[in-house]
């Protein structure tokens, strides 16, 4: 697939479209499934920044009856100008509409830094690429990380795409969650 902003608009309506089609209580399920799947992510790590799901995104908030947020920052992206900072939250009722219509914290930026940053995207492939909306927020902060910090990209399983225009500065996730596998993607991949 040619890399072109043509390529990556049709790509983005695809998968949109396809998520489109999910039931609802299709959603519920595979989201369970997906967050059963990152739970061993997340007690290895110690700070977490996760993200308030869109309504085509899977729900984060069913990872809140496990207990895992004890003893952990929990922190939560929200968009300061053109750049993509986090903040903390103690739970999902202290995140209030932002821009985009996206839940973010109403707490300013935090020095914390996260040891793993669940990330979203509209699709992956197996070798840890992502397309985004198409602003580049993510790829921009998680370039700027430190390497040790684990990133995952978190998605249904329909958002797998084998042939994913990658540009260089797209940034690679090192793990992709899916309600199906948990895919670890090699450094060299």
């Amino acid at each position: 697939m040619a890399i072109t902003p043509i390529a990556k608009a049709h790509l983005r309506r695809k998968v949109r479209a396809a998520l489109k089609q999910m039931p609802a209580e299709d959603r519920h399920a595979r989201s369970l499934a997906i967050c059963e799947r990152l739970i061993p992510f997340i007690r290895r790590a110690g700070n977490v920044a996760l993200f308030a799901p869109r309504p085509d995104e899977p729900d984060l908030k069913l990872l809140d009856s496990s207990g895992l947020w004890i003893g952990r920052a929990v922190l939560f992206p929200r968009l300061d100008g053109s750049t993509l900072t986090f903040a903390p939250a103690h739970n999902w009722a202290e995140l209030q509409p932002g821009k985009f219509g996206l839940l973010t914290p109403v707490r300013p930026a935090s020095s914390l830094a996260p040891h793993l940053v669940l990330v979203p995207g509209l699709a992956f492939n197996r070798r840890g690429d992502r397309l985004g909306r198409g602003a580049g927020f993510y790829d921009r902060y998680l370039a700027g990380l430190d390497p040790v910090v684990v990133t995952v990209g978190v998605a249904f399983h329909l958002q797998l795409i084998d042939d994913l225009p990658r540009e260089a500065h797209d940034f690679r996730v090192r793990a992709v969650v899916t309600e199906q596998e948990t895919i670890r993607v090699t450094r060299n991949a």
